[in-house]
C-alpha cells in the first residue's frame, strides 16, 4: 500500500450538490414522481372515457351485435315463429296491456308492442330489459291465447324473462291493463322446446276461454350459433276476474 506524499495524511474531499443538481435527487425519488405522473395521465385517459360513454353510449341491441361480432357469448336475436293461420278479430273494447307482473319470481315489466315481421315471424322486444306482446293478437282477458315474450339474457347480464323457466304450476301471473283493471292468469304448464319443434299450435291455436303464453329463450347456449337451442314457453289461464267462456285449456 502506497502512503501519501510527504507523509501527510490522505484527505478526501466531498463537494456538496448545489440546488437543482440532478445529484441530489435520489434516484428512488424519481422513479416515484414518473409513476405518479403515468397514473394520473392513465386516470386522465379512463375519466375522458367514461364521459364519452355517458354521452354517447350505444343501445342495448347495437351492443349485443358489437359483442356478437368480437365473439361474445350472446344469444343472438331469434324471432319467435308466427302464427300458421290468422287469429280470430280482436275486440277493441277490451283495454290493452301495459304490464305484467311474475310475483312469485320477482318480475314486473312493462309491456312493448310486437309485431309479425314479413317473414311471418314474431319480433322480439327491442330492449332486454321489458317484455312484449303480440299486439296482433288476443288481448289478455278476451279469449283465446294471448302471447307475452321476453329475453333471457344479455351481454350484461340477466334479462327480464331469465327466471321464467322457474315458474311453476298454480304460479300466478297478472297483467295491468290501461284503464287501470287487471287480469290474473294461472299457470297450468311449463315446457321446454327444441326452437327446431317449436309448438306453434300449443302458442298460437285457438281456445274457447282466456289463456296466456309466456316465451323466451332456453336450454343450451350454442356459443357458435349464439342461440340458445330451446323455448321456454308457459301456458296460463285466466282466473280473476272468472272467464266469460269456461273451457279446457293448455
Amino acid at each position: 500500500m502506497g502512503s501519501a506524499s510527504q507523509g501527510g495524511s490522505a484527505r478526501v474531499t466531498r463537494r456538496s450538490a448545489a440546488p437543482g443538481d440532478p445529484r441530489r435527487t435520489p434516484l428512488t425519488y424519481r422513479l416515484v414522481v414518473a409513476l405518479v405522473a403515468v397514473v394520473m395521465l392513465a386516470c386522465f385517459a379512463a375519466a375522458v372515457a367514461a364521459i364519452a360513454l355517458v354521452d354517447g353510449e350505444p343501445t342495448l341491441r347495437e351492443a349485443t351485435r358489437r359483442a356478437v361480432a368480437s365473439g361474445g357469448a350472446v344469444a343472438t336475436e331469434v324471432s319467435l315463429p308466427g302464427p300458421t293461420t290468422q287469429g280470430p278479430a280482436l275486440a277493441p273494447e277490451t283495454p290493452l296491456p301495459v304490464r305484467v307482473d311474475l310475483p312469485s319470481i320477482g318480475v314486473s315489466s312493462e309491456l312493448t308492442d310486437l309485431r309479425l315481421q314479413p317473414d311471418g315471424s314474431l319480433e322480439a322486444p327491442e330492449d332486454f330489459a321489458v317484455a312484449g306482446w303480440w299486439v296482433e293478437g288476443t288481448r289478455p282477458g278476451d279469449p283465446g291465447p294471448a302471447v307475452v315474450v321476453g329475453h333471457v339474457d344479455s351481454f350484461r347480464g340477466p334479462a327480464v324473462f331469465f327466471k321464467l323457466g322457474l315458474l311453476q304450476q298454480g304460479s300466478q301471473v297478472l297483467i295491468q291493463r290501461k284503464d287501470g283493471s287487471s287480469v290474473t292468469f294461472q299457470v297450468t304448464e311449463v315446457g321446454q322446446y327444441p326452437k327446431d319443434q317449436f309448438p306453434t299450435q300449443l302458442v298460437y291455436g285457438s281456445t274457447p276461454e282466456p289463456t296466456l303464453r309466456l316465451i323466451t329463450c332456453g336450454g343450451v347456449f350454442n356459443r357458435e350459433t349464439h342461440s340458445y337451442q330451446d323455448n321456454v314457453v308457459v301456458f296460463a289461464r285466466q282466473v280473476s276476474p272468472p272467464a266469460t267462456q269456461a273451457g279446457a285449456a293448455r
